[in-house]
C-alpha cells in the first residue's frame, strides 16, 4: 500500500472484504429561474428538518438536528448518535407548540412531545468527517426532502442554517459563507447546540452543506459545515474528482494526505495497485517455494492468478485503505507473527526475525515519524500540524521521488520520501519501491517508510502460514491476525 502504516499494510496481501457503499445524496441541477424569497426557502425546508434525540444509557439526553435526503436517509452530524444510547427521532409537524429557553426549553418539548418520536438506527458514520445517516424504524411514506446543490458555494453567498439551535426547535438563521477552508464552509449564520447536523442551504432551498461545529470562543458566529463532497464520500457514493488532484506528483502528494487525513474514500485511488498486485504476485510464488504439501502450494498460486481473482484482491486492498483509516478501527498494529514457529521454513523465519524488528523499532518510537505513522489517531495529530512537499526529483520520465516534511512532537521536523509513477495521466503513490527503484534515491535525501524488501519480510511468513492452513483467500483473516 503505501503511507497507510495506522495498521500493518505489509500484511494484508489477503485484505478482509468490505461493506457496500451507501447511496449518495443526488444533486439537483441548478434552477434557472430567480432564487426564491427567504420566506420560500424556510417553508420549503421545514417539513424536512427532524429533531434527533439520544437519551442516552448515562442519563443525559443530546438532541441535534437532520433532515432528509432524496434517498430517504437522514443526514446528521455524528457527535450526537455516536454514545450508546437511544436515537429516535421527531418529524416536522405544523402548529406544534415549542418554547424558548426562558420557558421550558427544549426538556419541557420533549416530555409534552415525547410520544412523537421513533426509533432510528445508524446505518452509516463517520468519525472523522463528524457525519453520519439514520434510517427510521419504519416506514414513513412519502415525506418531504432535500436536494443537494451541484455548483456548491463561493465566499460572500447569501447562506440559510436551519436546525434546532439553543433549544429552539425547527429554527432559520441566514448568513453568508466567509471561506472555503479545506473539507468545510466557513459561514456566519447563528448555529448553537441542537444545529448539528442541521442543513446549510443556498438561495435556491439546496443543501450545500451539512453543520457540524461552532467556535464558541472569539470570534461569536463563527460556525463551519461539511460539503457535500465530503459527506458523499464519508456517507457513500460516487468519487468527486476535485477531491484529489493527481496530475502532478507533488500536488498528488499533498491532496492525497489531506484526503487521508479526513479519512475520505477516495484516498484509495491515490495508489498503484497494479504494481501491488505484481508485488504480490512474486511473494506467493516465492512463498510457494517454501511449501512441501502439494495441495496447499496449489492453493497458494492459485490466488495469483489473473482475472477475477486479480479483480477482487485489487479490490480488498482498498477497501482496506478505507477501512484503515476509520478512528474506532482498532486493530493491533504488531504483526501477530513467530519466528520460532516451527511451521516457518527457516529462510523464512530468518527474514520474518529481521522484518518484525525493523516494524517494532518503529511502533515504538512514539512522537517520531516512523511511530506515528503506525498509529490512526496519532498520524492524524501530526497531520493537523501540517504537511508540506519540501523538493521534488525525476529518475525517470513517469517516476519522481517526492520529499516531504511534518512536524514532530518535540517541534522538530521529519522528512520522508515517497515514490509517485505517471500512469497515463495520473500521477499514483508506489507504495513500497521496489529494490531497483530505492537505488535511485536522490543522494542525501531521507529512505521511504516502506519498501518492498521489508514487504517481503513480512508477507512471506504470512502467506506460508495461510497457505498451510488452507486460509489463503479467503475473504476474512484469521481471527488474531491483524489486516
Amino acid at each position: 500500500m503505501s503511507r497507510l502504516l495506522v495498521l500493518p499494510p505489509l500484511l494484508v496481501a489477503l485484505a478482509c472484504g468490505s461493506q457496500p457503499p451507501a447511496p449518495t445524496p443526488t444533486p439537483v441541477s441548478d434552477a434557472l429561474s430567480a432564487p426564491p424569497t427567504e420566506q420560500d426557502v424556510v417553508q420549503d425546508a421545514l417539513p424536512a428538518i427532524v429533531l434527533v434525540v439520544n437519551q442516552r444509557e448515562d442519563k443525559k439526553t443530546v438532541y441535534g438536528a437532520g433532515f432528509f435526503d432524496v434517498e430517504g436517509r437522514i443526514l446528521t452530524a455524528n457527535h450526537v448518535v455516536d454514545l450508546p444510547g437511544q436515537v429516535s427521532v421527531m418529524l416536522f409537524r405544523p402548529g406544534r407548540a415549542t418554547y424558548s429557553p426562558m420557558d421550558g426549553g427544549i426538556m419541557r418539548f420533549l416530555f409534552e412531545n415525547g410520544r412523537e418520536l421513533m426509533p432510528a438506527r445508524v446505518v452509516r458514520a463517520d468519525a472523522v468527517a463528524d457525519l453520519a445517516a439514520l434510517e427510521p424504524a419504519r416506514s414513513l411514506g412519502e415525506h418531504a426532502s432535500l436536494r443537494w446543490s451541484e455548483s456548491g458555494v463561493r465566499p460572500g453567498d447569501r447562506i440559510y442554517a436551519l436546525g434546532h439551535p439553543q433549544e429552539t426547535p425547527w429554527s432559520f438563521s441566514a448568513g453568508v459563507v466567509g471561506a472555503l477552508q479545506y473539507g468545510l464552509i466557513q459561514h456566519d449564520a447563528t448555529v448553537g447546540p441542537g444545529s448539528s447536523g442541521g442543513p446549510l442551504l443556498n438561495q435556491r432551498g439546496e443543501v450545500v452543506g451539512v453543520n457540524v461545529a461552532q467556535v464558541v470562543s472569539e470570534p461569536v458566529g463563527l460556525s463551519f459545515a461539511r460539503p457535500g463532497h465530503v459527506v458523499s464520500s464519508a456517507l457513500g457514493g460516487r468519487p468527486h474528482e476535485h477531491t484529489i488532484d493527481l496530475s502532478s506528483a507533488s500536488s498528488a502528494a499533498l491532496t492525497c494526505w489531506r484526503a487521508q487525513e479526513l479519512a475520505l474514500r477516495e484516498v484509495a485511488e491515490c495508489f498503484d495497485w497494479e504494481t501491488d498486485w505484481r508485488q504480490f504476485v512474486a511473494l506467493v510464488e516465492e512463498a510457494a517455494a517454501h511449501i512441501a504439501a502439494e495441495d496447499a502450494r496449489a492453493r497458494l498460486l492459485g490466488c495469483g492468478q489473473e482475472g477475477a481473482p486479480k479483480e477482487r484482491w485489487v479490490q480488498r486492498r482498498k477497501d482496506h485503505v478505507v477501512r484503515a483509516l476509520d478512528p474506532t478501527n482498532d486493530k493491533k498494529r504488531t504483526p501477530d507473527l513467530d519466528p520460532a514457529d516451527p511451521e516457518l521454513p527457516v529462510p523464512v523465519a530468518e527474514l520474518l526475525r529481521e522484518g518484525l524488528e525493523i516494524w517494532r523499532r518503529g511502533e515504538l518510537a512514539d512522537g517520531t515519524v516512523e511511530g506515528d505513522f503506525r498509529d490512526v489517531a496519532r498520524l492524524r495529530t501530526r497531520l493537523r500540524k501540517g504537511l508540506r512537499v519540501e523538493d521534488t526529483r525525476k529518475v525517470a520520465p513517469d517516476r519522481e521521488w517526492v520529499m516531504l516534511a511534518s512536524v514532530n512532537a518535540d517541534g522538530t521536523l521529519a522528512h520522508f520520501s515517497e515514490l509517485y509513477v505517471r500512469i497515463g495521466e495520473r500521477w499514483l503513490q508506489r507504495g513500497q519501491p521496489w529494490p531497483e527503484e530505492v537505488a535511485q534515491l536522490p543522494s542525501g535525501w531521507p529512505e521511504p517508510l516502506e519498501t518492498f524488501a521489508l514487504k517481503r519480510s513480512l508477507s512471506l511468513a504470512l502467506l506460508v502460514k495461510r497457505a498451510l492452513h488452507g486460509e489463503v483467500c479467503a475473504d476474512k483473516p484469521p481471527a488474531n491476525q491483524s489486516t
